[in-house]
């Protein structure tokens, strides 16, 4: 295996990992995707779940999209974490990205060594940063929800920073977070806090469509996306990113709106 490979982080909490339908997500082309699980691991074609998912998860759709609108491979590092909070004072049973937290130091450290093992495996890794979906927990468990839209915009914008310095400067990809009846007042403020923070540098919303998912039927239970929305985000959020990394290989197909090359072919697999 020789030549660039893209490199992309993900980080975040459950749905980021992926609660869907495994044999409702699409696998991948082998030799063209790939999945860091850890050292000297790593997966071709990519098949759901991937690492951290309890089934199906957005990773298969985003790596098939992808691949097949920059014509390039690439590869997907999970470190999400279900139940993950970033601001501090967000309690934080189940981890935090915070600077106090225990996340932030692993993910670096998976996605520095995926960077290497990639490289002793004769490609040439190009670091293109962190696909960052989270928010439910902050929106959920802040303690103060007016206070919650500028503490979630100063928490991101640092963790951002840090990875830049901890990894490789990259950007950050924001798949913006959905919506939950009964807890609007802060999935809203979250929202508003990541579409501040990617009018400035280093960071781009790739995707914006996650509080339509209700209404759409995409939810497998009031917090965690169907499959549907999963292959959703990830198709969509995959274009985005290509555009902006402007590969978007000239003739490109769009993003799919029926079954993928790689969907019909998981049926015969």
């Amino acid at each position: 295996m020789t030549g660039p490979i893209d490199v992309f982080g993900i980080a975040g909490q459950s749905n980021a990992q992926g609660r869907g339908t495994a044999a409702l997500a699409p696998v991948t082309l082998a030799g063209l995707a790939f999945e860091h699980r850890g050292p000297g691991e790593l997966v071709t074609p990519v098949l759901d779940p991937c690492l951290g998912a309890s089934s199906g998860s957005a990773w298969p759709a985003f790596l098939d999209t992808f691949t097949a609108a920059s014509g390039r491979p690439a590869c997907v590092v999970p470190a999400a974490s279900g139940g993950a909070s970033l601001v501090e004072g967000t309690p934080a049973p189940y981890g935090s990205w915070s600077p106090a937290g225990n996340l932030r130091e692993a993910a670096a450290a998976r996605f520095t060594s995926a960077l290497g093992d990639l490289a002793d495996a004769g490609w040439e890794p190009v670091w293109r940063g962190v696909v960052w979906h989270q928010g439910e927990q902050d929106a959920q468990q802040y303690p103060d929800v007016g206070g919650l839209r500028a503490a979630y915009s100063d928490a991101l914008r640092a963790l951002g920073a840090w990875l830049a310095g901890a990894v490789l400067p990259g950007e950050v990809f924001v798949l913006r977070l959905g919506d939950r009846s009964g807890y609007r007042d802060g999935y809203a403020a979250v929202r508003a806090a990541q579409d501040a923070v990617c009018l400035g540098e280093g960071f781009t919303m790739a995707y914006t469509q996650c509080d339509l998912f209700p209404a759409r039927g995409w939810m497998r239970d009031p917090l965690h996306y169907a499959q549907a929305g999963l292959n959703h985000m990830g198709t969509h959020a995959a274009r985005a990113v290509a555009t902006h990394l402007d590969l978007l290989a000239e003739g490109a197909p769009p993003a799919p709106t029926g079954p993928t090359i790689a969907q019909r072919l998981r049926q015969v697999l």
